[in-house]
């Protein structure tokens, strides 16, 4: 090192000494200046890299400020409003992601911390992504289970500084059965969004699919106001207990503000048994923790009993207090009734994509097929020829965002793990388990049909049994007419396709007749129907029908008129089409 200053120091005394035209020239074009001067640049760049770090490529070159604030850069908002999926019940690599341009992130902050992203159906295989394209090698990588039917946050590794001028894309890939991306509907259709299925990406503007996904973008580094706000998402528990048998649940405790929070403290109570927990590990802003309670064990004898959740932030002020607790019941009982499920399926004959749901349906639920009640309503994806007007009125349990088809519920029952703020939701989704599941929840009320025939004025005369062995709140008794193999056109199926389970009447008024009950938690409905040669175009074939009865509770809101229990019976036997006069049929 001595020897390269002391060249340059020769050099420079050289030219100065030296200074005329003449001189000059003569010096530049002697040997020993291009040997002074190949030693001088020598010299000059080993001191320059001598005297800096080094900053690995896949590190940011500029330091980040505030790495515990951040905020969401997105197209959309938090609520979710399902997932896109398709019919196909195969394994399947699925994904989801949005770009977004230099100038929007920017305007957030100067890093990328996480990606928030929502998967409503069950997944494997999840990885996030952060490329310049969706065909470019990525700029991080990192593999994920998600929570699934809520946002699940991502964290990188090392946070990425926003530069360059092209977009940035955030996304995921995962393996799943009909897809399930998360999606908040809208009436846009965007080119910024995109969707893997059928082994490529394209946007949902070349579908015409109107929406946005749900992918955000987590941004640190901005000039943010403090706010800290913890949140407290639905518990999960068992709706019903039995005398004396253990139960847990659990929430989601998610921090709402754009500061983490570095300890908080969760109270719980399930009945008079209470408790606390301090959780000491830091809540980055838009994560999430799982809290699941500690055991417990159900009252020995029948009663209602109330589950909460609380949280507050130690050693700050929480901005939003309303949402810092939730509280559910659970009902505790001594004896149950086997259960015999309500399948309303949502159709139309111009949805061409509901012959593949139907089968969908039937795959998915193929174990509890012969446990069944399945009625098939005609409404959510326009009326046609099948429509029973009374039907119009259970698009309500759709969500807030409209109705479609295929679809379907169990039970008029929402299910969490699936996420739609009410019980419809895409047959894709009541996978075998959610049916085990729902099939497991136990009935509190029995139901009999006792049935009479008339063939000289076509009446159908009826006598609903049951008992219920506790008491439910506004209970409801439900009689449908149901017809099999009607042929007619449908959408995706062709001139010839075999309806079946269609809703042909509903004798009773849209939301049931009210149900009175004994001292003995005994009662009994009767009903008279006359059924016409033809009901709207189709002929009525006393063999291909049933009557279906259901008693349902009837709260103020559509998660609160749950079907209780369900039984069936054929109209009439074929044994019986021949004759004429009155047959009573137990």
């Amino acid at each position: 090192m001595l020897y390269l200053i002391f060249n340059i120091f020769v050099a420079i005394n050289y030219i100065r000494n030296s200074f005329n035209l003449k001189n000059l020239f003569l010096f530049m074009t002697n040997q020993r200046f291009f040997s002074l001067l190949k030693c001088s640049i020598a010299g000059i760049l080993l001191m320059v890299f001598a005297g800096c770090d080094k900053t690995p490529t896949d590190q940011p070159t500029q330091e980040l400020k505030n790495p515990d604030k951040a905020v969401s850069a997105s197209y959309c908002t938090d609520e979710i409003s399902g997932g896109l999926t398709t019919s196909s019940t195969a394994i399947a690599d699925y994904g989801a992601a949005v770009d977004m341009t230099v100038d929007m992130l920017k305007a957030k902050g100067t890093h990328i911390v996480g990606v928030r992203v929502a998967i409503m159906n069950e997944a494997s295989d999840c990885e996030l992504f952060i490329s310049r394209g969706l065909d470019q090698t990525p700029i991080a990588t990192k593999a994920f289970t998600p929570i699934v039917g809520n946002w699940t946050y991502i964290a990188l590794d090392a946070p990425i500084l926003i530069e360059g001028e092209s977009n940035i894309y955030f996304g995921y890939t995962m393996k799943s059965s009909g897809g399930g991306m998360g999606y908040q509907s809208s009436n846009r259709s965007s080119s910024n969004d995109h969707i893997f299925f059928n082994n490529g990406w394209t946007t949902l503007s070349e579908n015409k699919i109107t929406g946005r996904m749900s992918v955000q973008a987590m941004i640190a580094g901005g000039d943010y106001d403090e706010k800290f706000d913890l949140g407290v998402s639905e518990i999960t528990a068992s709706a019903y207990a039995k005398i004396a048998t253990k139960q847990q649940f659990s929430c989601f405790i998610s921090n709402l503000g754009n500061t983490a929070v570095e300890s908080y403290t969760i109270n719980y109570a399930y009945g008079e048994e209470t408790g606390s927990v301090t959780i000491s590990e830091k809540l980055m802003a838009s994560a999430m923790y799982q809290f699941i309670s500690p055991e417990f064990t159900a009252s020995s004898t029948p009663t209602e009993v109330t589950l909460s959740v609380s949280v507050v932030a130690n050693n700050v002020s929480d901005a939003v207090a309303k949402n810092n607790s939730a509280s559910t019941k659970q009902i505790v009982y001594e004896n149950g009734y086997p259960r015999t499920m309500m399948i309303e399926q949502f159709t139309g004959q111009s949805c061409g994509n509901c012959p593949g749901g139907t089968s969908t349906m039937k795959t998915n639920l193929a174990n509890y097929l012969d446990n069944v009640v399945w009625a098939a309503h005609h409404v959510g994806y326009g009326n046609d020829d099948f429509t029973v007007s009374k039907s119009s009125s259970y698009t309500v349990f759709y969500n807030a965002n409209g109705t479609y088809a295929p679809a379907m519920m169990i039970d008029r029952t929402r299910v969490k793990e699936i996420g739609d703020p009410g019980p419809v939701s895409h047959p894709a989704y009541f996978s075998a388990s959610i049916a085990q599941q729902l099939s497991e929840i136990p009935a509190f009320v029995t139901l009999e049909i006792e049935r009479e025939f008339n063939f000289a004025d076509s009446m159908l005369s009826m006598t609903i049994n049951g008992e219920f062995a506790m008491s439910i709140t506004n209970p409801r008794m439900n009689v449908f007419i149901i017809q099999d193999s009607i042929i007619a056109y449908q959408s995706g199926g062709g001139n010839s396709y075999v309806h079946n389970r269609a809703v042909r009447d509903i004798i009773t008024p849209a939301w049931g007749d009210d149900i009175t009950v004994e001292d003995d938690g005994t009662f009994s409905m009767t009903y008279s129907y006359h059924v016409a040669d033809t009901i709207g175009k189709f002929a009525s074939v006393l063999k291909n029908m049933e009557v279906q009865a259901f008693v349902t509770s009837h709260g103020s809101d559509v998660n609160s008129r749950q079907v209780m229990n369900a039984t069936k019976k054929v109209l009439l036997p074929e044994e019986y089409s021949l004759n004429r006069g009155t047959f009573k049929l137990l």
